[in-house]
């Protein structure tokens, strides 16, 4: 009984430092979305839409992350989806519901779980509309970096009542690019390495470490390991 009576408070006591710290952090985060939302009047509400087949998320659920919005300096925490078809983003609010933004109000933002960042940069490649892209490797002299958008496929064609209006699926697509940081320019790249050797031809020590360089570059994580690798060398073209 002198156990139970020793453990029962401190359990009590356990629980409401608990249930204080989830206010604690449900006040910070009402505080945080008032600050990324404002009075702003550009913010229209998302509504879900049921008519598209595949979800247009990069995920599902969301997701805890940090947002910059352009024109502020410091980026605030805040519930994020990516809405890779429209391409606008997807803040949840205290209240339960959301609002979206379009990505020209989008400066930056970060998810955390799992860790991932994303920027929009003043200029886009040629033919990639203007919108967020993903930072696979973050380097001083080149940044390697991925567009990420979904597409509707053609809508299935049939004679039946249920095929003649059946929706195009979503498809997930990614463009790959260096984006050199000097001049803001970018180089198409393909997940091959014949196409990092045509984007570093001009840089000769690079160049030279890539073909003695083993190993298939054929995955996402491949080509992000040897951007990585090379990148201390591209900072002098040509010698």
């Amino acid at each position: 009984m002198i156990y139970k009576s020793l453990f029962l408070p401190l359990l009590l006591s356990s629980l409401a430092a608990g249930a204080q710290g989830v206010v604690k952090e449900t006040m910070q985060v009402t505080q945080n979305m008032a600050t990324v939302l404002g009075n702003r009047t550009d913010i229209a509400f998302s509504n879900r839409d049921d008519t598209l087949l595949g979800s247009p998320m990069l995920y599902a659920g969301w997701r805890p992350g940090e947002l910059l919005l352009a024109g502020n300096q410091h980026a605030t925490a805040a519930l994020l989806k990516y809405d890779l078809y429209r391409q606008e983003l997807r803040v949840r609010r205290p209240q339960g519901d959301s609002v979206l933004l379009p990505m020209s109000q989008v400066r930056e933002f970060r998810l955390l779980e799992p860790a991932r960042r994303f920027i929009n940069f003043p200029i886009s490649p040629p033919d990639v509309a203007s919108t967020c892209a993903e930072v696979l490797v973050e380097g001083k002299n080149v940044q390697l970096v991925k567009y990420l958008h979904k597409e509707m496929t053609k809508p299935s064609t049939g004679n039946d009542s249920y095929t003649a209006h059946t929706p195009g699926a979503l498809v997930e697509e990614a463009q790959y690019f260096l984006r050199w940081p000097s001049d803001g320019r970018f180089s198409p790249l393909r997940l091959k390495r014949a196409s990092l050797e045509r984007a570093l031809a001009a840089y000769g020590p690079a160049l030279a470490a890539l073909k003695a360089r083993k190993g298939g570059l054929g995955s996402e994580a491949e080509m992000a390991q040897a951007v990585a690798e090379l990148e201390p060398l591209l900072a002098a073209p040509g010698n």
